[in-house]
């Protein structure tokens, strides 16, 4: 399901938090934005350059595009016994029987995509602090290894929008994103595509609800602030992506 929308009020800087719920809901102390050096592909291990960062909130594994965000969700269908990479002829002390060990024989994985409409494409990428350490990965889509990923607390693509930045970051560990609007700037650029849903539909306090086969992506209610101020923009987000749920319905 293709899904438009747009923003429709005046604001100076907007805040989305987008979280799963529910299924894909766990503890965690924060989310952090790992680097894609050519260790991120697709399911036949051919690179991903498109993908600049990734990360996990609730669960649920983003990919941030140049051109949007992925949402990718996993179910695991079935477990099997392994026995933990151990040589049949290794004697086992007292007759016991040799160590087994669950691992994940069969998952289903599904993504949703985020698609923003319109934005440059020669937008200026500003990191924040750097977490502490870095990984590297030798894997099938980086055989010579990408070496020396970092990791970092928040993200900024400026001017993805003429006037506009987007800035992601985490908050109480979630995922959470502001579009920052400068003064005088036309909001209405921003828009984005929604693809990979089932349904979607708009909860009792405001926020979007993207169903798929796995699961459900909540994205709450808009918050808007001009200046320090806070705008009340739910009303009017809510009658807009009616109108446009109503539109497609037809």
């Amino acid at each position: 399901m293709r899904f438009l929308s747009a923003l429709s009020s005046l604001l100076l800087s907007l805040s989305l938090n987008a979280q799963s719920i529910a299924d894909y809901k766990t503890t965690q102390s924060g989310v952090s934005f790992t680097e894609n050096k050519g260790q991120v592909s697709d399911q036949h291990y051919n690179p991903r350059p498109d993908v600049l960062y990734s990360g996990n909130s609730g669960g649920l594994n983003f990919h941030i595009r140049t051109d949007g965000i992925s949402y990718q969700m996993t179910r695991i269908d079935s477990w099997k016994e392994d026995d933990m990479g151990l040589p049949e002829e290794l004697a086992m002390p007292d007759g016991a029987s040799q160590p087994k060990d669950s691992v994940i024989d069969q998952m289903t994985i599904y993504r949703t995509d985020i698609n923003w409409i319109g934005a440059r494409s020669n937008f200026e990428v500003e990191t924040g602090r750097a977490k502490q350490g870095y990984n590297n990965y030798y894997l099938p889509t980086c055989p010579d290894g990408a070496l020396n990923v970092l990791s970092y607390d928040e993200v900024t693509f400026k001017n993805l929008y003429e006037g506009i930045d987007l800035k992601w970051y985490s908050n109480e560990g979630a995922l959470e994103y502001d579009f920052i609007v400068s003064p005088n700037t036309d909001y209405s650029q921003i828009k984005w595509e929604i693809e990979g849903a089932e349904e979607i539909s708009i909860g009792d306090e405001g926020q979007l609800i993207i169903t798929t086969p796995l699961g459900k992506i909540e994205e709450q209610a808009p918050i808007a602030f001009q200046g320090e101020q806070e705008v009340d923009i739910v009303k009017n987000f809510i009658l807009s992506i009616r109108r446009l749920l109503l539109t497609r319905s037809k």
